[in-house]
């Protein structure tokens, strides 16, 4: 039974590692997938704006602003300001982030508890 008990704590350690390989190398690919994202977004958002501000304006012809919204539509649209997403600069986490100190909950309660973070510290009333 101990050997059982062994071998089976010895296989969980192995899980374990493996999964946190497969963890930070998956981390790593949402962080490129979120930093090209961002930059495909910063190269078109001006042509974007400037093409939806043509086309909906009333006083141009109508012939230019059929050209202007056929171009907008020909514009990558996968890149849009709703997909990028807020990333914890440590851990790279995507969830509960704090926009202000761009880290998520867990880093930003451990960081304020240790006083590490100027002008944050523990509410008590």
């Amino acid at each position: 039974m101990k050997f059982f008990q062994k071998n089976f704590k010895n296989r969980c350690r192995f899980f374990n590692a493996s999964a946190m390989k497969i963890k930070k190398k998956l981390m790593k690919a949402l962080f490129l997938k979120d930093k090209n994202r961002r930059y495909s977004y910063f190269l078109i958002e001006k042509k974007k704006y400037i093409l939806k501000y043509i086309f909906n304006n009333l006083k141009l012809p109508a012939s230019v602003r059929n050209l202007a919204y056929n171009e907008y539509i020909n514009l990558i649209h996968y890149n849009s300001h709703t997909k990028i997403r807020n990333r914890c600069i440590l851990t790279n986490r995507g969830r509960a982030v704090y926009r202000n100190f761009k880290l998520s909950r867990l880093f930003f309660k451990h960081y304020a508890l240790q006083g590490d973070l100027m002008g944050v510290k523990k509410a008590s009333w």
